[in-house]
């Protein structure tokens, strides 16, 4: 019984500090650590992969996207000393997609100019039909060349340091995702509720 106990609060112990790294952003190190986000009508789950990539010198956390209707998309992330950066494929270049101690008034452009973010609250709380988010950091991002014309040319994205980013809202307040679930340490063939 003793056995039992201590190696759960080993693997309880082990699961928190993967998520509790006092910032906005969560790296998982293994592809067992999943996100699950309610997005409209469907859902999309993250997840990173075991192992790292390696483009222009710089080690890339590599973070899957899968929608429920089938889309799929692939993330190059790595953290600096004052930022998380993202890398595209197409400008073969990277964007800063959040700073590490973000604050108020902090502000950036994507690599080829086409959005701007800005903190612009800390101690948000995002309120979803799930649970509510406090202490999230607010970003604004605003569109600035269309260059992405089938979305909406203004999106605020909350991020809490707890679970990272928990989703996002238009400029209507009109929440467009949220995160639903963070399951640590899943086996394969382990079913995630999507209602």
């Amino acid at each position: 019984m003793k056995k039992i106990i201590l190696l759960f609060i080993i693997v309880s112990t082990m699961s928190f500090s993967l998520i509790n790294d006092n910032n906005y952003y969560l790296l998982f190190e293994k592809a067992n650590n999943i996100k699950f986000f309610k997005y409209g009508k469907h859902y999309y789950y993250e997840y990173f992969t075991d192992e790292k990539k390696e483009i222009n010198g710089n080690l890339y956390y590599v973070e899957i996207r899968k929608y429920s209707f089938g889309d799929i998309d692939t993330t190059y992330i790595r953290k600096s000393d004052i930022n998380y950066l993202q890398f595209n494929r197409i400008t073969n270049s990277e964007s800063i997609l959040l700073p590490i101690n973000p604050k108020i008034g902090d502000n950036w452009l994507e690599n080829d100019g086409s959005w701007k973010y800005e903190v612009i609250e800390e101690k948000a709380t995002f309120e979803t039909s799930n649970k509510n988010y406090d202490d999230c950091i607010l970003v604004k991002c605003k569109q600035l060349t269309n260059r992405d014309s089938n979305k909406n040319d203004e999106y605020l994205l909350y991020y809490s340091k707890e679970s990272g980013f928990v989703g996002n809202i238009d400029k209507e307040k009109k929440i467009l995702s949220f995160l639903k679930e963070i399951k640590l340490n899943t086996v394969e063939g382990e079913k995630i509720k999507t209602n």
